[in-house]
């Protein structure tokens, strides 16, 4: 629409009649084209269907399983980071302070993610990159440290991996999908990471494993083994 029209027919005198404004306007050729438009008619099977291909996609699956991988990391270390450490010799009093490396790291690297985005220092695959191989780097420090500064370290480090990527979920669906398929999208992608629940409940309960699942070793509880050897004995007796 010629904007400059519709600002000559703004400025005419319209106070006696309002609708003086609207009739000029309601007659302008491309207004009048819209309205004479054919109506489009679309079924809901076939936005159904639109919407079943994006999560049918692996650019959907690649973001949503990566995510899922990051929030599984932070449930585990949560749960059983004070547990690690006391298996470690660390007194309680001490431990709860991994929490607090951990959310130092988080809180400020949410805001570096922003920085290295907004200067372009890095792409959004880029910053989900890095935040990943501080994970890895995290745990890896975690499953096998056994003194106190070590852990420390490793619960920083784990943390600001998760800060780096903790704000980047929307960021990397719409550069993926576009605002408009975000909130469908969304509600797809919040779904399968919240799918990791099913996985935290066999892997401390029933394999009573303190070490994270990246890494292929089974930590050796001696009350836990002493009980283990104590059921066996009643069985088979």
């Amino acid at each position: 629409m010629d904007a400059v029209k519709i600002l000559k027919v703004l400025d005419t005198d319209t106070q006696d009649n309002p609708g003086d404004v609207i009739e000029p306007l309601m007659t302008h050729p491309e207004i009048r084209n819209k309205q004479n438009a054919p109506p489009t008619n679309v079924s809901k099977i076939e936005v159904l269907r639109n919407v079943m291909k994006v999560f049918l996609t692996a650019r959907f699956w690649v973001d949503s399983v990566s995510f899922a991988v990051m929030y599984l990391a932070l449930a585990l270390f949560l749960t059983l980071t004070v547990d690690l450490a006391k298996d470690r010799g660390i007194a309680t009093t001490e431990a709860v302070f991994l929490l607090h490396a951990f959310s130092v790291g988080d809180v400020v690297f949410r805001a570096v993610s922003g920085v290295m985005l907004d200067s372009k220092l890095l792409t959004v695959d880029g910053v989900m990159l890095l935040g990943f191989f501080l994970q890895v780097i995290g745990i890896e420090v975690l499953a096998t440290a056994a003194t106190y500064p070590l852990l420390m370290l490793g619960s920083l480090i784990l943390g600001c991996g998760n800060g780096l990527r903790m704000p980047m979920a929307g960021v990397v669906l719409i550069a993926d999908f576009g605002v408009k398929a975000l909130p469908v999208v969304f509600g797809g992608f919040a779904l399968v990471c919240g799918l990791n629940i099913w996985i935290r409940a066999p892997l401390i309960g029933k394999l009573a494993c303190f070490e994270f699942v990246l890494l292929a070793r089974k930590h050796q509880h001696p009350k836990r083994d002493q009980i283990k050897g104590q059921l066996s004995v009643h069985t088979t007796v």
